[in-house]
């Protein structure tokens, strides 16, 4: 039984790329991760953001067979609550079964220490393992 792809980019040329000489085409299925490398201002950010639908491709198709997530750069994190409260809140709006369960994602992030801590009080490093 073959698979849908969870993630297909054909011939995706990105707002920032000079030339069509840098076109995307790759397909990435459920169970792959990416790691994206290279240097400052290469189009990493471009890249992720282009295929998370929040910049524009200049041409070329962006297929979604599946729901993606990815941790933004910077955490938009509502700092006012503790990580607990936060959990809890996601509970609410998410129907995927980890989301649902505050406790669950507590300890497979290993948040225990930081549960009662408000989110703006955690460092950088801490705020990202929440988001």
């Amino acid at each position: 039984m073959t698979s849908t792809p969870a993630l297909i980019l054909e011939n995706v040329l990105l707002a920032r790329q000079a030339t069509d000489a840098a076109l995307l085409n790759f397909q990435l299925m459920s169970k792959d991760k990416v790691l994206v490398l290279g240097s400052n201002g290469c189009g990493k950010t471009t890249l992720v953001e282009s295929i998370a639908g929040h910049l524009s491709i200049v041409s070329g198709e962006v297929g979604r067979g599946a729901r993606l997530g990815y941790v933004t750069q910077q955490p938009l994190l509502p700092l006012s609550l503790t990580v607990k409260q936060y959990l809890k809140q996601l509970e609410s709006v998410c129907s995927d079964e980890l989301a649902n369960d505050a406790e669950a994602c507590i300890s497979l992030f290993n948040l225990s220490q930081h549960a009662h801590q408000r989110i703006s009080k955690l460092s950088r490093r801490w705020q990202q393992r929440v988001n």
